[in-house]
């Protein structure tokens, strides 16, 4: 029988035409027009002659026998064996080597069997035991082992999965992908991602803060060293059980029964609520500080750098940085200075104290420009009673007290180192300078006196030549020898001040000067203002000529500044006998 090729991947109702004969395609197989086609078998069973077809169609059940050679396909990647419905059951291959397109299934010896990609290269082992997986390599595709997996699976690349129904013991594993064990993992350390390490159960240990480490512990027990601070892990490693440091940048949670994922959001810190992880914004910590918002109840010692808090701090003593202490009502110093600062932008803020504050110390220091209160009384040395106890109390002005204002017990007088100048009414008893007498009085309102004492100069002196009277001295001149001759009298401050400055323009003042005269009497022929001529204006229109013998002469003069270094006199003379 001639070979007949039919046309591959035909569509319902294409035909094909060969040796005079018509097959069409029914959908599924190649239907002969005519009868009595031998290769077009009906439905049932069709067994072959004794002898061989060249080509076989058949569109029910075949029944084969032995294959004496070589079971190919008519055409390349058209033909499947077996279907989606209907598989083979069996399949037994004496070769080693199954070829999946590019990729190769091969048997290797010891009970193992390998993905190979089309170059040899192996893809990937897969392993009956895990004892038969014997420096099996790997470059990145997944691993399924059964049994007892030991410390004998080698990787050059990543294993993106690795399913064991045994224990895994070994070093470290890494993977990008998922472990899922049955049984145990035991190694150092287990590091990932703490949302996805499910069905683990941390069994209850005991965690111990002191100096020393804890006698007898167990398997799981955490020791905080409070001398440094420094968390140590007590485990076995197989061959012994000790205490093993934890790395500092590692944070290590011991919680009872906890088996859930973290809780909260970053920065906030764990805690068991009710068997599962919790976090609360009022609880955090970002690597440097402890932020609590609410109250902090604390039965020990607080001790730290800066403690900011939004609610209350409870203890017995809280120590700050290590040297500021709080201990009940009392907040103690460990230096000589105690600094309260409201304000990190210089000297600014504010401190307010709610209730009375009490200083107690030898000085109080107020290095403020401005000080200002409400009360209206200030009271100075509270302690003592009588006016004796307080004397020398009072103001001090500058650095060296350069400027005083003290209270007298002898004198029982206010006394000042200084002018007082009195802008308003000085009402009081008396008003004296510590030697007796005021040096000068300012007063710009009304002054009602009782009664007024002057300075009066007393001297046996000859009025003659030019006589110096010295306003700030005296306001009565009186010479009691009889005149020598004439005289001109000059009107000056004193000695070394001028009464130009003494005075200011639109003040007067009124000076007696008192002559003995004998006979022959003598008389004032000039006038002067700071040895400068003053033509002065006399009462009844002109001056004396001639004094009065044998008696006294009072020459009365009121001087009256108009302008700088400019004055107008307003003398008279009278004759006493």
């Amino acid at each position: 029988m001639p070979n007949i090729n039919f046309p591959g991947n035909p569509s319902v109702n294409d035909t094909y035409t060969f040796g005079g004969k018509t097959w069409v395609w029914n959908g599924s197989y190649w239907a002969l027009n005519t009868s009595g086609a031998i290769n077009n078998l009906p439905v049932g069973n069709a067994t072959p002659s004794t002898g061989a077809f060249t080509t076989l169609s058949s569109s029910g059940n075949t029944t084969l026998g032995n294959i004496a050679g070589n079971l190919i396909p008519a055409a390349n990647v058209t033909y499947d064996l077996g279907s989606s419905s209907r598989y083979w059951n069996d399949l037994y291959l004496a070769g080693n080597t199954i070829y999946l397109g590019n990729l190769q299934l091969k048997e290797y010896p010891n009970n193992s069997l390998s993905v190979l990609s089309d170059n040899g290269q192996v893809v990937a082992p897969i392993f009956a035991t895990a004892t038969d997986a014997v420096n099996a390599i790997s470059s990145g595709t997944a691993q399924f082992v059964t049994g007892n997996a030991q410390a004998n699976i080698t990787s050059v690349g990543t294993l993106t999965s690795l399913e064991v129904t045994g224990n895994v013991s070994g070093g470290n594993i890494t993977t990008t992908g998922v472990i899922t064990a049955t049984g145990n993992i035991t190694g150092n350390f287990i590091l990932g991602n703490g949302s996805q390490l499910s069905g683990i159960t941390v069994s209850a240990g005991v965690t111990t803060a002191s100096t020393t480490p804890p006698v007898s512990p167990s398997q799981g027990d955490v020791w905080i060293d409070t001398n440094s601070g420094t968390q140590y892990l007590y485990f076995n490693d197989g061959n012994s059980s000790q205490w093993a440091e934890m790395e500092a940048a590692q944070s290590f949670y011991y919680y009872n029964s906890v088996t859930n994922s973290i809780g909260g959001n970053n920065t906030q810190l764990q805690y068991n609520d009710s068997g599962t992880f919790a976090g609360s914004a009022s609880l955090t910590w970002d690597g440097s500080s402890l932020a609590v918002d609410g109250a902090a109840s604390v039965s020990g010692n607080v001790t730290g750098g800066n403690l900011v808090t939004g609610g209350s701090v409870t203890g017995t003593t809280a120590v700050i940085g290590g040297g500021i202490t709080l201990s009940g009502n009392t907040i103690s110093s460990a230096g000589s200075t105690l600094t309260i600062d409201p304000s990190t932008a210089g000297q600014e803020g504010h401190v307010v104290i709610a209730g009375n504050l009490s200083v107690q110390g030898n000085v109080t220091y107020i290095d403020s420009s401005t000080v200002t209160t409400n009360e209206k009384d200030i009271t100075l040395a509270n302690n003592v009673n009588t006016t004796a106890d307080v004397n020398g109390a009072g103001i001090l002005l500058g650095n060296n007290s350069v400027v005083t204002f003290t209270y007298n017990s002898t004198s029982n007088a206010w006394v000042s180192n200084v002018g007082v100048s009195a802008v308003g009414n000085v009402t009081g008893g008396n008003i004296s300078a510590s030697a007796g007498s005021l040096t000068a009085l300012t007063v710009t309102g009304t002054t009602t006196l009782q009664q007024t004492l002057e300075k009066a100069t007393v001297s046996a002196t000859q009025a003659t030549g030019t006589i110096n009277y010295d306003a700030l001295t005296q306001s009565v001149l009186y010479y009691t020898s009889n005149a020598s001759g004439n005289w001109t009298l000059n009107v000056r401050g004193n000695s070394s001040t001028s009464l130009d400055s003494v005075m200011s323009t639109g003040q007067s003042i009124t000076l007696v000067f008192l002559v003995t005269q004998g006979s022959p009497a003598y008389r004032q022929t000039l006038f002067q203002v700071d040895a400068a001529n003053v033509t002065p204006k006399w009462q009844g229109g002109s001056a004396p000529s001639a004094g009065g013998t044998n008696g006294i002469d009072a020459y009365t003069v009121s001087i009256i500044k108009t302008g700088s270094a400019t004055f107008t006199a307003l003398e008279s003379f009278v004759s006493f006998a």
